[in-house]
C-alpha cells in the first residue's frame, strides 16, 4: 500500500483580509514597509483588493467603515499614482508609513 505524504498546507488569506490587516491591525499597521519587501506582497494585495472592488463593489470580510475606509485610502494610493500595476517603490511606502505613523494610523 502506497503511503501518501502528509502535508498539512494552511489556507493563505484572501488577498482583501490581508490588505485589512496590513493597513488596519494595530500591530502590523506599521509593517507595510516590511511586508512589501517580502515578495512584494503588499503590491500583489492592493492590486487583488482594487481588482475585487472593480468587479464586485464590496468589501466581503471587513464591516462597512473598514470598507469605506480602505476604499478611499486604495483610491487615494492610486490618484496619487502608487497603484499603477504595482505601488511604484520602496521609497513611497517608506513615506507611507511614516506618516502613517505620525497620523497615528488611518
Amino acid at each position: 500500500m502506497a503511503t501518501k505524504k502528509m502535508t498539512t498546507k494552511r489556507n493563505p488569506l484572501h488577498p482583501l483580509e490581508l490588505l485589512e490587516l496590513v493597513l488596519y491591525h494595530k500591530k502590523t499597521r506599521c509593517r507595510i514597509k516590511s511586508l512589501a519587501t517580502e515578495n512584494n506582497i503588499c503590491r500583489k494585495v492592493i492590486l487583488n483588493a482594487r481588482n475585487i472592488f472593480d468587479r464586485y463593489g464590496s468589501w466581503p470580510f471587513a464591516s462597512p467603515t473598514i470598507y469605506s475606509k480602505v476604499k478611499r485610502r486604495l483610491l487615494k494610493l492610486e490618484i496619487t499614482g502608487k497603484v499603477t500595476g504595482y505601488i511604484t517603490g520602496i521609497d513611497e511606502i517608506k513615506k507611507e508609513t511614516a506618516r502613517l505613523k505620525q497620523r497615528g494610523g488611518v
